[in-house]
């Protein structure tokens, strides 16, 4: 069985929440993403910001629950968020930029290890 651990965690998380906001679902989109995921509407479920549920749910869920909404996440950042993992600017973006590149790599470590465990 895959395992993700608690530092694991806490990079997707930091990956994905920007200031309470998780990437750029709003709260109805986040709940909709969460409900087809997980089958629970996060934000609803918990009464929080996007980023306070998510991180609730990261700390309370089942580890197979957790793994499969990370996954779900990380798959559509892949999808949507391609010009910042791929941005080289230099400006203040930019250098942010290189911090989510940073998580990212460090992401996809951790899901392709998992993904691998799995089969």
């Amino acid at each position: 069985m895959a395992k993700i651990s608690n530092i694991e965690k806490g990079v997707f998380l930091s990956l994905f929440n920007r200031a309470g906001y998780v990437l750029n679902f709003s709260t109805d989109s986040f709940n909709v993403f969460t409900q087809s995921s997980i089958g629970i509407p996060l934000c609803e479920h918990y009464g929080l910001s996007k980023g306070k549920s998510l991180t609730a749910y990261v700390n309370e869920a089942k580890e197979h629950d957790v793994i499969k909404l990370l996954s779900d996440l990380f798959e559509y950042y892949e999808s949507y968020y391609q010009s910042e993992i791929d941005s080289d600017e230099d400006s203040y973006s930019g250098r942010q930029n290189k911090e989510y590149q940073a998580y990212y790599k460090r992401c996809r470590a951790v899901m392709d290890r998992i993904k691998h465990n799995l089969t």
